[in-house]
């Protein structure tokens, strides 16, 4: 008998401890819910910037630092 009341008590304090971080878990779940519909969202406005085209016309390449450039400064 004794057995079986030690077991419910330590149950009892088990799902109590459970209980309890589970509502930490959900408010991080929602957390990160809501943060990803707002990435979610900035993808979709980024996605419709207007692009530069690296090769039109009168558009300089652009290089990498020379020996000049290094032994100037």
């Amino acid at each position: 008998m004794a057995i079986i009341i030690a077991f419910t008590a330590v149950f009892a304090a088990l799902s109590t401890v459970v209980a309890g971080r589970g509502g930490a878990t959900d408010a991080r779940r929602g957390l990160a819910r809501v943060r990803a519909g707002v990435f979610r969202a900035l993808a979709v406005r980024l996605a419709f910037l207007p692009l530069r085209d690296p090769d039109a016309k009168g558009r300089r390449r652009p290089r990498a630092p020379g020996r000049a450039a290094l032994t100037s400064a």
